[in-house]
């Protein structure tokens, strides 16, 4: 087997997550569980960590009406994918995810990106204030 092409694409946490829940649906009941027995419990703990972020909520046609209004941004594509996600709810957030933020963008744009994730995302609570409870 060959490496094709490394870094074709970049995935975020929700299209992981559908992924996997996804190929667990579709996973034979006859397959030989004992022989993948490692894999099934590295998908397990990677679906219930990600069952309790922001990304769960998150649907594809969320995911790209997000992408679509952010396309004029000056966003790499990094810290598109950290904004998916992390999904912030405050500018402080956003100058941990997004490189130079202070010079690159005014408080009136972190807000306005804010606004735009709210519109666009789900998102109940930040995940420490559940954690928390």
């Amino acid at each position: 087997m060959n490496t094709v092409q490394i870094n074709s694409a970049l995935l975020c946490d929700s299209e992981v997550l559908n992924f996997l829940q996804e190929s667990t649906k579709r996973r034979s009941k006859k397959q030989n569980t004992a022989t993948f027995q490692d894999l099934h419990t590295v998908e397990y703990e990677v679906v219930t960590y990600l069952s309790a972020l922001p990304c769960k909520d998150q649907t594809k046609p969320q995911v790209n009406s997000f992408l679509e209004a952010i396309k004029t941004w000056s966003l790499t594509k990094a810290e598109k994918l950290q904004l998916l996600n992390l999904r912030p709810v405050s500018a402080i957030e956003l100058s941990a995810i997004i490189e130079e933020c202070e010079i690159r963008f005014t408080e009136d744009q972190l807000t306005e990106l804010l606004q735009i994730l709210n519109d666009t995302l789900p998102y109940d609570k930040p995940v420490l204030d559940n954690i928390q409870e």
